[in-house]
């Protein structure tokens, strides 16, 4: 329990006047103090208020966040509060600019090679609750990476580079609905590595969480092995297909095993194009770390590349097992004569 004019730490919970600045302890505010003392699972006030300052938060936004997870405080004592945890939105940082410069090099090297200061400035608060000026980062940036600021100031954008180790590592799946109003909706799915297209089918339905869970499956079966990754659109339609690769590498424990089936934006996923003699065709060598080749010799002739299987093999039980969930309706064949007819 605190009190609520000074936030001072009441230890007991009779008490009706605080220790610290002697003022009438608010009755309402004690009862919920009291309940959430009694519950194991509160977070500290310091934690919240050190977890909001490390977002970002502003001062009145912090209290407004510390009222509603049960913490009345006023501005003036959040600031007092702040002191005596030795916690600054702005000033100067004890740590020295090369140690700053450090840290900077890791969030570089790692996704935020493409960030630019603001967003190096706010890993830095929320990942290593480092508040520095974002002056002293973007003086930093310049010094570190040059070439990258100077094309973010005029606005040249830098394709980042498609990393895998083999073909079957990664599965991308995406549905194209362009001529879904002319009936013709169509689902494709291409191996990341290979550039393969892996099926390219006209369906009844991009909709219906069977279509692609029984695409995927009939695949899985042909190859007899599922990919270590799969990565698909956010929408409803994939939660079948996702269900089952997580079921079908449940008992593989390696580095991936946290990362079996992502959602992503369709503009991220790889691109698919949509050419009859894909798989035939050769790709010419990229600047972008894309191995050249042709889609086939690249998928099946591993020797050609030098890469790695990652084929997850895959049981006929396991398939006829999943194979419940897939089940389609049967088709209308009361139409048929007719068209035939046409």
């Amino acid at each position: 329990m605190f009190c609520t004019h000074c936030a001072a730490e009441v230890l007991s919970i009779a008490a009706n006047f605080c220790y610290s600045c002697g003022k009438e302890l608010n009755e309402k505010a004690d009862e919920t103090k009291s309940e959430m003392s009694d519950d194991s699972s509160a977070v500290p006030a310091n934690d919240l208020i050190t977890e909001m300052l490390n977002r970002g938060y502003r001062y009145d936004v912090i209290v407004h966040l510390l009222e509603n997870n049960g913490y009345k405080m006023h501005l003036r004592t959040l600031k007092r509060r702040l002191i005596d945890l030795g916690l600054k939105r702005k000033g100067k940082t004890e740590m020295d600019e090369s140690e700053i410069e450090l840290l900077i090099r890791r969030e570089i090297e790692g996704a935020g090679r493409l960030a630019g200061y603001r967003n190096i400035w706010h890993a830095l608060r929320l990942r290593h609750h480092v508040h520095v000026p974002r002056s002293l980062v973007a003086l930093l940036m310049k010094k570190i990476d040059p070439d990258g600021v100077q094309d973010r100031r005029v606005r040249r954008l830098t394709r980042r580079n498609y990393l895998s180790p083999g073909p079957n590592f990664c599965w991308h799946l995406i549905r194209y609905d362009k001529l879904k109003s002319y009936g013709f909706p169509i689902h494709d799915c291409i191996c990341g590595y290979s550039r393969r297209i892996l099926w390219l089918e006209v369906v009844k339905s991009n909709n219906d969480l069977r279509v692609p869970a029984k695409l995927y499956l009939d695949t899985v079966q042909s190859l007899k092995g599922c990919p270590k990754i799969v990565r698909s659109d956010c929408g409803t339609e994939n939660v079948t297909l996702a269900a089952i690769q997580c079921s079908l590498r449940a008992t593989h424990q390696d580095e991936y095993a946290a990362h079996i089936h992502r959602y992503g934006s369709s503009p991220a996923n790889k691109r698919i194009e949509v050419k009859g003699h894909w798989n035939s065709h050769h790709i010419r060598p990229s600047m972008h770390d894309t191995v050249s080749g042709v889609p086939d010799v690249l998928f099946f002739l591993l020797e050609y590349s030098g890469a790695t299987d990652c084929l997850i093999p895959v049981t006929q039980a396991q398939v006829n097992e999943m194979d419940q969930y897939c089940e389609l309706p049967q088709h209308i064949e009361e139409y048929a004569e007719y068209f035939e007819y046409v």
